[in-house]
């Protein structure tokens, strides 16, 4: 793994969810795989969670998540 794939993984820690900025479009959770179900709860509960994220995988899918997100605020990669 190169230094620079090293360092952006361990800025990039967690995926959150603010039900505060969802709009109801849900375009970014029908893409959802891996944190599916847990993000299909938060939202449903209409409950804020930031989930931690631990592998290659699961940052990809983080990252897709927040870039297809309409209002840019609702998922967010942090």
């Amino acid at each position: 793994m190169s230094t620079t794939l090293l360092a952006t993984a361990a800025l990039i820690s967690q995926l959150c969810y603010d039900p505060q900025q969802d709009i109801g479009d849900h375009f970014w959770l029908k893409r959802a795989q891996i944190f599916e179900k847990q993000l299909t709860v938060a939202v449903n509960n209409k409950t804020a969670i930031c989930l931690p994220l631990r592998t290659e995988q699961q940052r990809k899918e983080a990252q897709y998540l927040a870039n297809v997100d309409a209002t840019k605020q609702t998922i967010i990669v942090k």
